[in-house]
């Protein structure tokens, strides 16, 4: 696909181009440019724009030759004690998201998923559901 072609795919996805001139300077010279998105796993219902168009708009970069990481923010879900703050269950709804994505095309060509925490170490803490934590967010207030 030449130059213009993927250039077109990506200003389908993006408004916030910085210039054209240096997008189109990336896509001459890397192969591969790497994009990313991520989200917050906050629960199992999807919405359209999250689910369809997401998949919609990864499908056209990673077709304009765009390597594309999707992130999940599983650390800021624990924080923002989303699912009750259960990383089982957050880490259960991103893993549920990401199966979506891939069953609407996502991850054929050029795609990862990425960022699921691992229980065990994350920022230096100690990770576990039944332990007492402080939480950034809640102001240092504890969360079990």
């Amino acid at each position: 696909m030449d130059i213009e072609s993927k250039l077109d795919l990506i200003k389908q996805v993006g408004e916030e181009i910085i210039t054209e001139e240096e997008l189109r300077y990336l896509l001459k010279t890397k192969e591969h440019p790497i994009a990313y998105d991520g989200f917050e796993p906050s629960g199992t219902d999807i919405h359209i724009a999250q689910g369809i168009l997401r998949a919609i708009n990864v499908n056209r970069m990673t077709k304009a030759g765009i390597k594309f990481k999707m992130l999940v923010a599983d650390w800021h879900a624990w924080a923002n004690n989303k699912l009750g703050g259960n990383l089982d269950n957050i880490q259960a709804a991103g893993k549920y998201l990401i199966e979506v994505w891939r069953n609407c095309g996502v991850g054929k060509r050029l795609c990862q998923g990425a960022g699921i925490l691992e229980k065990g170490n994350a920022g230096g803490k100690k990770l576990d559901n039944k332990q007492n934590y402080t939480d950034r967010a809640d102001n240092g207030q504890e969360r079990s």
